[in-house]
């Protein structure tokens, strides 16, 4: 159950980082989006000025109601944009935004009411001022769009790699904790040998057969200082010398970091006494090309009937220190 758990944790949290992707994208999509009436009440404005030249005629044509009527519609959408953005972060005015289009909208009630060509001059040097400074706002807010969204993408990527790294080392943990083989002497692992050896002793207890373990340990190991390509070397050429020797019902195991152990059904110790010392002779033989020449020590334990595999293997490790 523990294990499906962190399964479904795993599995979750790759489809949060699949889905933060798009999330991404529409959140900035939403941000462009929200910036799109700045562009168009810029637009308005420029309509506006067009629209105010119609009083620079000598002698008022027949459209100029309909151009004062599409000047009203315009600042009255101008002003909705206006409301909205007046505690904009990107305003870059003296003073506000609201105030400046006030000074237009004042401007042009005045220039309505008293069509003189200075107040024209003075309504579009207005209207081209608020342009510039939304123009301006429109700009700012783009930039700030833009490093958001490299933002977003760069934390995306980065939490994708960081699950994909945690998903990595989930899938070699359960790996390592399922593998019943040790990589580098290419023989069976701890937890396999304590597996077999718990249903062995059990068959050996009942059907009364003999059963000896047969331990070998690599002695002054730390003190030989090998680097990591020697010991692994030596454990590899090791692994290889028992796999050669034992038997094919025998199981050769390691049980800790310079501990193995071959594991002998239906042999009693004074048979697996021969085997001791044929692996004894090949391993004092035997050239490991290394800068020192490893000893080992090998000790053989029978089984009680009555103890526990993990006494069994205890007892082991006592001869080995003694």
């Amino acid at each position: 159950m523990p294990s499906n758990s962190s399964a479904f944790r795993i599995t979750l949290l790759l489809y949060i980082g699949v889905l933060l992707i798009p999330l991404g994208f529409f959140y900035t999509y939403s941000n462009v989006q929200e910036s799109a009436p700045d562009i168009s009440t810029v637009r308005k404005l420029g309509q506006v000025g067009t629209e105010m030249l119609i009083f620079t005629a000598p002698t008022p044509t027949k459209d100029i109601k309909k151009s004062i009527q599409k000047i009203n519609n315009n600042l009255k959408e101008i002003e909705t944009w206006v409301n909205t953005n007046k505690q904009s972060e990107f305003y870059v005015g003296g003073r506000t935004i609201q105030a400046d289009f006030n000074i237009v909208k004042q401007c042009w009630q005045k220039l309505n009411k008293s069509p003189q060509k200075e107040n024209i001059f003075h309504c579009l040097k207005a209207l081209n001022s608020l342009s510039f400074t939304i123009e301006k706002m429109h700009t700012l807010k783009e930039n700030k769009i833009k490093n958001m969204f490299y933002v977003n993408i760069i934390g995306t990527l980065i939490l994708l790699l960081l699950l994909i790294y945690f998903v990595r080392s989930y899938i070699e943990i359960q790996l390592k904790k399922h593998a019943i083989h040790d990589h580098e002497t290419k023989l069976y692992n701890k937890k396999y040998l304590m597996a077999e050896l718990k249903s062995t002793c059990a068959r050996s207890e009942r059907y009364d057969y003999p059963l000896t373990l047969l331990s070998v340990a690599i002695e002054g190991l730390k003190e030989n200082n090998y680097d990591d390509t020697e010991r692994i070397h030596l454990f590899e050429q090791l692994g290889g010398i028992l796999i050669s020797m034992v038997r094919s019902s025998d199981v050769a195991c390691r049980y800790n970091e310079n501990h193995l152990v071959v594991m002998l059904p239906f042999t009693e110790e004074k048979n697996a006494e021969i085997l001791r010392g044929r692996i004894a002779k090949q391993l004092e033989t035997h050239d490991f090309t290394l800068k020192s020449k490893p000893n080992f020590k090998l000790t053989l334990i029978g089984f009680k009937h009555g103890e526990s595999p993990e006494v069994c293997i205890e007892r082991a490790d006592r001869f080995l220190k003694e």
